[in-house]
Parts: structure tokens; C-alpha cells; sequence
């Protein structure tokens, strides 16, 4: 089973049951303040999470520890369907927008910090694309597919990584 279908189990799991949701979150945590501080995101960052899924675990969950505002994208309509039914019911839907797009077509040059899934596809073609129209200092956050979660590569447009 590859990852992108994997993760698609997993989440729909947490979307459908509370526990679940709960259980599921805590894999993310330590990534997500492992991001946090290596990115160093605050409240008045805006952000863009490149291939949210089914259940937009690290959008939220960003959000929820930082206070920064999230647009979140997957190229899937169903998985952003559910996703913003997700948000919705989590009463996030003023703080995190969840919209059908093709992350490698997006104008990304108003985000402050860019979030690329590790399942997204083609991930070169989107981080490719993503680093080219990326403004100056844009932090670009790159989690690598490997087995466990937490492994995730810092890219500053113009700066030092």
C-alpha cells in the first residue's frame, strides 16, 4: 500500500470517529511543533498546507499551536470536501480555508510559510513550482517520505536552510 492510500485510511478513520481523531492527532504533534519551532511560525504568519487529505490533521493543528492563518489545498474535490466538513465541524472555518487546487498551479507569493505534504504528487513537480513562485524568505517546509513522520526539511527562498 503506498503512502498517499494509507493516509487516506488513517484519516478517514479520524474523520469519522472522535476518538479516533484524538488518537490519530497525537502522531502529529511532535512534528507539528518540531515545524513549528524550525520554521519558526507565529500568529501573524499566513500559511499555505500543500495536500491536505481527507482529514487536514497538520493545517489544524498548526493553526491550533500557532494562531497563524491556514489555506489548505489538495488537488482531490472529494478529500477538500471532506476536509472542509472536517474544519467546519471543529468551528475552524473562519481561521482555516480549505479549497480544490493543484498545488503546483497556485500563486503561493502571499503565503509566508508553505507546508508540502510528504504524499503529495508529483512532490518535484510541486516543489519545483512551489519554490519558483514563492516570495523572498517564504519558509518552505518539505516533509520527506520516509517511514515515521518528524522528518521534514527547511527551504528559505532567498535565505540560509
Amino acid at each position: 500500500m503506498n503512502i498517499v492510500n494509507f493516509t487516506r485510511k488513517i484519516e478517514e478513520k479520524a474523520r469519522k470517529s472522535k476518538v479516533a481523531y484524538w488518537l490519530i492527532a497525537q502522531y502529529y504533534r511532535n512534528a507539528i511543533r518540531k515545524e513549528v519551532k524550525l520554521a519558526k511560525i507565529r500568529e501573524s504568519d499566513n500559511m499555505l498546507c500543500i495536500g491536505g487529505g481527507v482529514c487536514p490533521f497538520s493545517a489544524i493543528m498548526f493553526h491550533q499551536t500557532t494562531g497563524a492563518r491556514v489555506t489548505v489545498v489538495d488537488n482531490c474535490s472529494r478529500c477538500a470536501r471532506l476536509a472542509r466538513s472536517v474544519v467546519e465541524q471543529l468551528g475552524l472555518s473562519e481561521k482555516i480555508r480549505v479549497q480544490c487546487r493543484d498545488g503546483a498551479d497556485m500563486d503561493v507569493s502571499e503565503y509566508s510559510v508553505v507546508h508540502l505534504a510528504k504524499q503529495i504528487s508529483p512532490a518535484e513537480t510541486v516543489l519545483s513550482e512551489v519554490k519558483s513562485r514563492a516570495a523572498a524568505m517564504t519558509r518552505l517546509l518539505i516533509r520527506e517520505p520516509r517511514k515515521r513522520i518528524g522528518n521534514t526539511l527547511l527551504y528559505i527562498k532567498g535565505g540560509a536552510s
